[in-house]
């Protein structure tokens, strides 16, 4: 099985590269959406990027960072209903923020504050109230299905998710396309879209704020329906 690296603290992401052959080898089948078209290149870069933004912040995360954002097609620039110009913005900007600093923001966000954490960026802490629950075991036994292990905690992580996500459309095949609308269905959107809102709500820092509206938008219906389209015209 493929070791996959674990979203807290150390997490970059996981090694799609490694396990099956990166995005980038991969054809893409697109769906048309209002007013532009979502092909399974930009869902993987897309999904990467935010999973690497909700990586702990250490030495090379901005440099990753933008290594992500070079993945994206400039036609994404372009649609309005992504705000990725906010995001680069306040990449831009992260730059320049000491990283203790940008490392205690995300302490307080999502590993520890009190009274309690704001944004827990696990699946079963938002489903469930606690970590390790029913949807992180469901989850491990999905990733071992598809050859790949997450350790401990991480295996319900918002990352990991969104990694999983980028791994089933890169595999680009009616199987790995199938098991990408149903943990979308049953995993992803059931709170992935509530701890959007609430990372944007709480964050004191301009980049975690457009991170949680970027994550919103991008799970949003007209996103999210590529998935089915394809799904079913395969």
């Amino acid at each position: 099985m493929t070791s996959l690296s674990s979203p807290s603290p150390e997490m970059v992401g996981l090694p799609l590269s490694e396990a099956k052959g990166s995005f980038q080898e991969r054809g893409a089948l697109g769906t048309r959406c209002s007013g532009s078209t979502m092909t399974h290149q930009d869902q993987i870069a897309l999904y990467r990027l935010l999973a690497q933004a909700l990586a702990y912040p250490d030495k090379r995360f901005v440099r990753r960072l933008q290594e992500a954002v070079g993945q994206i097609r400039l036609d994404m620039w372009s649609d309005q209903r992504l705000p990725l110009g906010p995001l680069m913005q306040e990449l831009g900007k992260l730059a320049h923020v000491p990283l203790d600093q940008v490392q205690g923001e995300y302490t307080r966000l999502f590993v520890n504050a009190y009274p309690h954490v704001p944004c827990p960026p696990y699946e079963s802490a938002y489903i469930e109230g606690e970590l390790l629950g029913q949807a992180a075991e469901e989850i491990d036994g999905l990733y071992r299905q598809w050859g790949l292990v997450v350790d401990g905690e991480a295996v319900d992580h918002a990352g990991a998710e969104l990694e999983f996500m980028a791994f089933l459309l890169a595999l680009d095949t009616p199987e790995s396309l199938a098991a990408a609308a149903d943990f979308l269905s049953g995993h992803v959107l059931p709170w992935l879209p509530r701890f959007a809102v609430d990372v944007e709500r709480e964050s004191r820092l301009g980049f975690y704020r457009a991170v949680g509206r970027l994550l919103a938008a991008l799970l949003h219906e007209p996103f999210t329906a590529n998935h089915k389209e394809v799904v079913g015209s395969t």
